[in-house]
């Protein structure tokens, strides 16, 4: 028997296999909470939970639509949530057991002051806490078992089904890790049902941080009520930080590059469905941990974009103006007596003639002299034939090959940029 919450999921997977884009506020925003609290209570990481959670919904979002069951949703979202942690932990993310220490998320989230004015005691709260810390010693597939059952209210049937085990395990898992709180506990709650006492307190848990459209439904008589209750200002039952670019940076905009590396950052409540980053075109991103990379060769303003699962967007804009890919140029040459002048330019980004190489015959040339302001380069002729690497300030480089009479661009490139050093708006 579903539950109201349930149904109204259910309702609400269907009004979006439908077409109705909308919906999906209504099914982040009923289903986050439990999610977010089965995760967290497997990684033991606020943060880690946070990230997964996001990325849980983010393969709910793009998959929702081969959902051939509404009916299946609860089922089939915890086994997302659950191979998603799987994966976590198994990665070189997943660094430590411990996470956000028990007391830490007591203080911080739920408040013995507010938690009272619900009307628990101090010793319901000690309690509370005895069991949370004694589930949080079992080994992770208890945990996880335990925490299917109990929290997410599953049968064996769908969390083996779930964790790609037989109902079998399931059982034993149960029983050994009630065999185990038993132990933990011993007899400090000898007057109440560790495990309905357990699923109280997560679910509380969760409702006291958010869930309020759930904690509302409970406490109403018609279905009627409840359904209006659970559909109005669903998004305001979870507490979305919103959408939002930040830490963008690059290279330092006082002198010029013959590329831009562009990083940002983008944080929001729900998912993220799209980033894009475009000017004349849209350009190509890479994700660098929790930061997007792109590589701008040429000037010009460009937009950043994000657009999150409930169709929220921002955007934010960027003037680059400081690229300079074209290597420095040769103009022509004069000869004078016994000498050679030849000419080079570059209007943007002006020649670093500290690094000028002059080779003849494989030799390294010393001592040619400069006319830095008008861009001259003044050798003997019979230095003839000459090799000439020349390259400006953003690091475009061209080799030149002279000859008596005649000069040929032998090759030109970029070099490699160098790690981003530019300012923060």
């Amino acid at each position: 028997m579903l539950s109201l919450r349930e149904q109204r999921v259910v309702e609400l997977v269907r009004e979006y296999q439908k077409g109705d884009v909308q919906a999906f506020d209504g099914i982040y925003s009923l289903c986050y909470q439990p999610i977010y609290y089965l995760i967290y209570k497997m990684v033991r990481d606020k943060h880690e939970a946070e990230d997964l959670t996001q990325e849980v919904f983010l393969q709910i979002f793009h998959r929702i639509e081969d959902l051939t069951d509404p009916k299946s949703f609860k089922c089939w979202s915890n086994r997302i949530a659950y191979h998603s942690t799987l994966d976590y932990i198994t990665s070189v993310r997943f660094t430590s057991t411990k996470g956000v220490p028990l007391e830490e998320i007591l203080e911080s989230e739920l408040r013995a002051d507010a938690m009272s004015a619900g009307g628990m005691s101090i010793e319901q709260l000690e309690q509370r806490h005895t069991i949370m810390t004694a589930a949080d010693q079992l080994s992770w597939p208890l945990r996880a078992t335990l925490l299917l059952k109990f929290f997410s209210e599953l049968r064996e049937r769908d969390i083996a089904e779930i964790m790609d085990v037989p109902v079998g395990t399931v059982k034993s898992r149960l029983a050994e890790a009630k065999k185990k709180m038993k132990k933990l506990l011993g007899n400090k709650l000898f007057c109440f049902s560790p495990f309905s006492f357990y699923t109280f307190f997560l679910h509380l848990e969760y409702l006291q941080t958010g869930g309020r459209a759930a904690l509302a439904s409970s406490a109403v008589v018609g279905k009627a009520t409840a359904a209006v209750i659970l559909s109005t200002g669903l998004i305001g039952s979870v507490a979305l930080r919103g959408i939002r670019i930040s830490a963008v940076q690059y290279r330092d905009p006082s002198r010029y590059v013959n590329e831009q590396l562009l990083r940002f950052q983008v944080t929001s409540g729900a998912p993220i469905k799209k980033i894009s980053l475009f000017g004349e075109e849209e350009i190509p991103l890479l994700r660098n941990g929790k930061a997007y990379e792109a590589i701008v060769v040429k000037n010009g303003v460009y937009t950043i974009e994000a657009i999150d699962i409930a169709n929220h967007r921002v955007k934010k804009r960027i003037r680059i103006s400081n690229i300079d890919s074209e290597a420095p140029v040769y103009l022509g040459y004069q000869e004078r007596e016994a000498w050679m002048h030849l000419r080079f330019s570059d209007e943007a980004a002006q020649i670093d003639w500290d690094t000028l190489c002059c080779e003849h015959e494989e030799q390294t040339v010393e001592g040619v002299s400069i006319d830095r302001e008008n861009g001259v380069l003044r050798i003997p002729q019979e230095l003839l034939p000459l090799r000439v690497k020349i390259q400006d300030r953003a690091g475009n480089q061209a080799v030149y090959l002279f000859r008596q009479g005649e000069a040929a661009v032998l090759e030109s490139e970029v070099t490699e940029p160098e790690e981003i050093a530019g300012e923060t708006y």
